[in-house]
């Protein structure tokens, strides 16, 4: 195998692919990126056995091949070298990668000790606006459980039917829902490794286009122009989070979303380093945020529009300032039952999306 390539391109290439490797594995291999030169273009894959991808681009490639290279390793070098053309050659049992002032060897492994990428059939298939799927998953994926044992919570469900999409993310404590509505004809239920989700956005461009994808039931595709990103779906069951959402939470409360993060930051210092517990003391004009340790005490008042009498609220303040900041109008509104019963968290509508966050309080008593 030998090809040459200009570096930033490369680069581009290997800082997708590299983001699939896993932190930690046992099978040296899987810490490995795929090589493959064939005629004008060069495919650069990675896998952690739950996810998939690859990737290509177009080069002069003076002898076709293939190989496996440490991913990471090749990554940095790349990334460090200044503006060239780089050479990459098989020798022997070493990748070579020269420029014009050095060369470097990495220990290569052969390719057909890989796992190999799997395929899906094209039996069930749709395409899906770049844009609308990009929002979908900046604005649930936090939310997402990162607990080792809480398998059906730690991925993101996507659920479409009836012209209507809707991505949902929750770890039992808060919980993330997009919907959006649009004219697709595709009815899919599946839960899918946030991983996957974000590395495809990090993909996605400003531009507008529409994105196929591809599913069975074990395994979901999304292909784009020169890449193709494949996850293995969560089988457990995602929990029914319609029956979660509160229909009974009529007391508004409406504030700055800008100042109500601003304050929480501040507060939060003084707050428990596990529960991060803040109080919100809500009257009609005025809500009092505070909280009280052996680290000292933080108090502000805040100016909002509050649709009861009184009421008082605990929140955990680390989860609140996530959802803050992924809403994006400068008033937000909270609509609230008891003190003991999910919040809803949201802002303004449009005509054809929704984006609403669920927090649960913190019952002290």
């Amino acid at each position: 195998m030998y090809f040459k390539v200009d570096k930033d391109v490369l680069l581009e290439k290997l800082q997708l692919v590299a983001s699939i490797l896993p932190q930690r594995t046992t099978l040296i291999v899987l810490g490995n990126i795929k090589i493959i030169a064939e005629k004008k273009y060069v495919c650069l894959s990675a896998t952690d056995l739950d996810i998939s991808l690859d990737s290509t681009l177009q080069t002069d490639v003076v002898e076709e091949g293939s190989i496996t290279v440490p991913g990471r390793r090749f990554l940095e070098t790349v990334r460090d070298l200044p503006p060239c053309t780089i050479e990459i050659k098989v020798v022997n049992d070493f990748v070579e990668l020269r420029y014009d002032k050095g060369v470097y060897k990495m220990p290569a492994i052969p390719t057909d000790e890989y796992p190999e990428i799997p395929q899906i059939s094209g039996k069930n298939q749709f395409s899906f606006p770049s844009g609308l799927l990009r929002n979908s998953v900046l604005k649930t994926t936090f939310a997402a459980s990162k607990e080792p044992g809480r398998r059906a919570l730690s991925g993101i469900h996507w659920h479409i039917a009836n012209n209507e999409a809707n991505m949902v993310a929750t770890d039992g404590r808060k919980l993330a829902f997009y919907k959006c509505l649009l004219e697709i004809k595709e009815t899919i239920k599946v839960n899918i490794p946030p991983k996957a989700l974000r590395t495809l956005i990090g993909y996605i461009s400003d531009e507008e286009i529409d994105i196929d994808i591809k599913f069975d039931d074990t395994k979901i595709g999304f292909y784009l122009k020169d890449t193709t990103i494949i996850a293995r779906l969560i089988e457990e069951i995602f929990p029914d989070y319609q029956q979660v959402i509160p229909k009974n939470n009529k007391k508004v409360l409406k504030i700055s979303r800008e100042d109500l993060l601003n304050v929480l930051k501040r507060v939060s210092i003084y707050a428990d380093s596990t529960s991060h517990l803040v109080s919100f003391d809500i009257e009609p004009e005025t809500v009092r945020i505070y909280t009280e340790t052996e680290l000292g005490s933080g108090e502000e008042n805040l100016p909002c529009v509050f649709s009861d009498k009184s009421i008082t609220v605990n929140f955990n303040a680390s989860y609140l300032s996530e959802i803050l900041r992924n809403l994006d109008e400068k008033t937000i509104e909270f609509y609230i039952n008891t003190p003991k019963t999910a919040v809803i968290i949201t802002h303004k509508k449009k005509k054809d999306q929704e984006l609403t966050y669920l927090l649960m309080p913190i019952i002290t008593s």
